[in-house]
């Protein structure tokens, strides 16, 4: 009797250990299925009770888009449109976070979801929430002059988003920071032209300094979403004329860039990174001849928190080149003002090459107002200055930004400049 009793429990915790052993190999079997993405694979019993995979290729067919709809299903069809043909999830939504991430206006907050419909179907579902700023700002700087008078020097911003409800933007950009010098900035991006798989943009800037020169460019690119931000490809056209000597010359370059900005918010942000790449190759022409041109301009910044308040460190360079020649005033590259080099008037400097680095101590890290102290330190080619120190202010009430600082070139107390920046949410 005894000896049934062990063969009857030896029995039972064989079938146990099956039992637990088989669930154990579905759900390994069922968490593999879910890390490929795949939609069409599943496992099919045979007659030896092992599990064989059968593949079945299933892409993205359809999207649906729910949520903001202040841009037309068409525009967010081409947008989006890299999505379908997606063979898994894994796939789709990489493709989906590139496209967020390469596109400043399409909220962090926007998410994606799928269907599986008519057995073998499969359509994405689009959260697209819009964060769209189209404002109309400027700069206000003021400083003492040589003479000791204070003086006054501004910038105008006009921004508009979305306008025909696809994505679209217009940005003019006026500046006169001087009664000698003015500089006007015109630019149209389109993230969906058409029904083209890529974007379009144009910039156009002009520069007049008195007694000096005249220059325009004009700058064409397609875009596209992709890894690391959006991808810009095109061409440049640089013509300038030089009003001392009447001589004129012109470079014809291929351009080449890509930006990504993953920071947290769009006005007053104290998280994330942000990043914009550009490089010109081209041809220089003037009356001595042709040569080979190359420029190129960088920026880079990133948040860390630290305690209740964040560091932000960036660095912005710039550099131009033409080969064996020396660069006239209207080649050197501007810099100096609100946006970079604080201290000084906007763009009162000149040089073939600089590098601006720069570290914040942001006190209050909230997306309504933050108060900093930083440090701008300058390495250029040939103009040498100790770094720039201050301190500020920025707020934003959900309609209105500003953003205030007071800096001291060379850390000179006596000569502060205070910069004024605002924004109007239209």
């Amino acid at each position: 009797m005894v000896s049934y009793v062990r063969i009857f429990k030896l029995i039972a915790m064989i079938l146990i250990a099956n039992i637990i052993w088989a669930q154990n190999s579905v759900e390994t079997l069922m968490h593999n299925l879910e890390s490929s993405g795949r939609w069409g694979d599943y496992y099919v019993l045979d007659s030896k009770r092992n599990f064989n995979l059968v593949t079945r290729d299933l892409t993205v067919d359809s999207l649906y888009f729910i949520g903001d709809k202040s841009i037309h299903d068409v525009a967010l069809s081409n947008l989006f449109g890299n999505v379908k043909g997606s063979p898994s999830k894994n796939i789709a939504i990489s493709r989906f976070l590139d496209i967020v991430y390469a596109n400043k206006f399409i909220s962090n907050s926007s998410s994606i979801n799928f269907a599986k419909y008519n057995k073998h179907r499969v359509a994405a579902v689009v959260n697209v929430k819009n964060d769209f700023k189209s404002h109309i700002g400027g700069n206000i700087g003021s400083n003492r002059d040589e003479s000791g008078d204070w003086k006054i020097n501004g910038q105008l911003d006009l921004r508009l988003e979305n306008l025909l409800k696809n994505a679209s933007r217009v940005q003019l950009k006026w500046q006169q920071p001087s009664q000698s010098f003015r500089y006007l900035h015109f630019e149209i991006g389109l993230p969906v032209f058409l029904n083209m798989p890529f974007g379009m943009q144009v910039n156009t800037v002009s520069e007049f300094f008195d007694k000096n020169y005249v220059k325009r460019i004009l700058k064409g690119y397609m875009t596209k979403a992709g890894a690391y931000g959006k991808w810009r490809i095109g061409s440049k056209i640089e013509r300038v004329k030089d009003l001392s000597s009447s001589e004129k010359s012109i470079t014809k370059a291929l351009s080449l860039g890509i930006d990504g900005d993953r920071r947290n918010d769009r006005w007053i942000p104290f998280s994330g990174r942000h990043w914009d790449f550009e490089f010109d190759l081209g041809s220089y022409r003037d009356d001595s001849g042709e040569s080979f041109e190359i420029n190129s301009n960088a920026t880079m910044g990133f948040y860390k928190n630290i305690f209740s308040g964040s560091v932000y460190v960036k660095t912005h360079g710039a550099i131009n080149r033409i080969q064996k020649r020396r660069l006239t005033q209207s080649k050197k590259i501007l810099f100096g003002g609100t946006n970079n080099f604080r201290g000084y008037i906007e763009n009162q400097f000149a040089s073939d090459w600089f590098i601006i680095n720069t570290l914040e101590n942001i006190y209050y890290n909230r997306n309504s107002a933050q108060l900093f102290i930083f440090i701008d330190h300058l390495i250029a080619d040939d103009i040498k200055l100790n770094p720039t120190t201050g301190f500020g202010i920025r707020v934003f009430n959900g309609s209105i930004f500003y953003n205030i600082i007071l800096a001291f070139p060379e850390s000179n107390i006596m000569n502060g400049k205070l910069h004024l920046k605002f924004s109007t949410s239209l």
